[in-house]
């Protein structure tokens, strides 16, 4: 994002005012933590733009008014303003816990938007929170997480994952945060976190890669083995970082896997004949790319691999679609939530991240992993 800023994010119950078990309701339950006021002066006088991003599922559960919960924020923005800070913008949630909604802490939307909205780094952005939904929100949309611990923070601290918890910085409450951004070196907000901004990525990989569900690559494995022990022949398809990715699946299972005492695994990346698939795509439609060759050589014997980043390409659907149809097995690689990917394919691995570039070297280590498992154990 050219011209992109960074920006401090900040939750606002345990972090701005004193978290209430039943909810802050009304301007006269809103109570700020003592130092609040003058550390978000610090970081405007300082020149971070300061955005609030809050979970406030009383809405939902009917328990206050939207326009009641707004007239809350102008006045704490107002009361912030009479003491020399400011507050950029308030982000809210309004949605149930069970709503499914893509704004609500630990996803990462409150923050895209304000990304997309004010023009923020979210790589050199920081947030500071009182919750573990607060620390994976920051890590999914790629920016840094300060954990304080008001509020909820002593509870969060012992909930985190270990690693996750060496890898979070972890101070008093928003005083000493401010106190470690602004003391940081202004050549990189970057800096105001340990590790910097490389150190935070892998981080954010090595967290997703330990949540792969191991059993499931274990299936793919086993679902490579039958079809090669039946004579079937293993089908890989992906688009743009993903079909790298399928072509990098077919070579090393083709390739490295074979021994002379055991039969060779037959596999092939549909994305790998350009004039092939640049004819069905010019001809005919993209979305057909590669389920057009599998009408053509897909067998019940055979295993067909889709790698998708989202698990919502309609190429990849498609193409599953007519696998199934033609009584293959089918296997998906993907990432988030596992798309329709997840619901077409008979079976599938997730690479649990928000994060696309996290995703895509998840499938990576999986293509490695069912290689290694391939060759060493047969």
């Amino acid at each position: 994002m050219n011209g992109a800023r960074p920006a401090v994010f900040l939750d606002r119950d345990g972090v701005i005012n004193e978290n209430r078990d039943e909810y802050v309701l009304s301007w006269d339950q809103f109570s700020f933590i003592d130092g609040s006021i003058a550390a978000i002066k610090r970081l405007t006088e300082a020149g971070w733009p300061v955005v609030v991003v809050t979970n406030q599922s009383a809405i939902g559960r009917g328990l206050v008014r939207r326009r009641t919960v707004d007239d809350i924020h102008v006045r704490m923005c107002t009361t912030i303003s009479a003491a020399g800070g400011n507050i950029t913008r308030v982000m809210l949630c309004p949605h149930r816990p069970d709503a499914g909604c893509r704004c609500r802490k630990p996803r990462p939307g409150m923050l895209r938007a304000a990304a997309r909205d004010l023009g923020i780094d979210l790589s050199s952005s920081i947030l500071i929170g009182d919750s573990a939904t607060d620390i994976a929100a920051a890590h999914a949309a790629g920016a840094r997480a300060i954990l304080v611990q008001t509020g909820r923070g002593r509870r969060a601290t012992e909930e985190l994952d270990s690693d996750v918890r060496t890898a979070t910085m972890i101070v008093r409450d928003l005083v000493e945060a401010v106190d470690h951004i602004l003391d940081a070196s202004s050549a990189s907000a970057a800096e105001a976190v340990p590790g910097g901004e490389t150190r935070r990525y892998f981080e954010s990989v090595a967290e997703a890669l330990v949540r792969i569900d191991g059993r499931a690559v274990d299936r793919l494995v086993e679902a490579i083995r039958r079809a090669r022990d039946r004579g079937g022949t293993v089908y890989t398809l992906g688009n743009g970082g993903s079909a790298a990715t399928a072509s990098h699946l077919a070579l090393d299972i083709a390739k490295n896997t074979r021994r002379p005492d055991r039969r060779a695994i037959r596999a092939f990346a549909l994305t790998d004949n350009a004039g092939l698939v640049t004819a069905w795509a010019n001809d005919s439609h993209y979305d057909e790319v590669f389920s057009a060759q599998l009408e053509a050589v897909a067998r019940p014997e055979d295993l067909v691999i889709a790698v998708s980043g989202s698990g919502n390409s309609n190429n990849v659907l498609r193409a599953i679609a007519v696998a199934n149809g033609h009584g293959a097995d089918t296997f998906g690689i993907t990432g988030f939530a596992g798309g329709q990917l997840a619901q077409v394919a008979r079976d599938c691995v997730i690479v649990p991240s928000d994060n696309m570039q996290v995703v895509e070297d998840g499938h990576l280590a999986i293509t490695h992993a069912v290689m290694c498992a391939l060759r060493d154990q047969g």
